[in-house]
């Protein structure tokens, strides 16, 4: 199981939730016990957490936990919009949700959801990073991919 790194974490849990961080929260989760899909679930939430830490060195990216889901918040407000929800699977998947702004969404409050085949984190992780630029929640990403092509 993953330690937490020795750097001063970017990727930080949402204010109202401290002052446990999202690492303490997987790791107690994924501790032995009777429910062996959440200990799984944990561990592989541990697993992909460095990942999302390459995403907060680049964008301000809250985490909120909800139950067995990390959502992912462009604020430090647990009641800012739901913009991507994470959440890893007892087969060793994770599924990735995301919301789609009101210009995109045949509907409203409407969501693309997809999950990987197996426990990969970098499927995952571009993913997370497709969810994040496609919600709309964080608009730099826009101008990211913008700079990106005009290099």
């Amino acid at each position: 199981m993953p330690n937490q790194p020795n750097i001063p974490l970017l990727f930080k849990r949402v204010s109202s939730q401290l002052p446990e961080d999202l690492y303490q929260f997987y790791r107690q989760i994924s501790d032995p016990g009777p429910n062996y899909s959440s200990n799984e679930c944990g561990e592989q939430m541990l697993k992909l957490l460095p990942r999302l830490e390459d995403i907060a060195a680049e964008l301000p990216v809250w985490g909120f936990t909800s139950l067995d889901r990390l959502v992912l918040l462009a604020a430090d407000d647990c009641h800012s919009p739901w913009f991507v929800i994470v959440r890893a699977v007892a087969w060793g998947g994770y599924v990735v949700r995301y919301h789609l702004p009101e210009d995109a969404a045949p509907w409203p409050n409407a969501y693309v959801e997809g999950e990987t085949e197996d426990g990969d984190i970098e499927t995952a992780f571009e993913m997370i990073r497709l969810a994040m630029h496609h919600s709309g929640g964080w608009p730099q990403m826009e101008q990211q991919q913008q700079d990106i092509a005009a290099a």
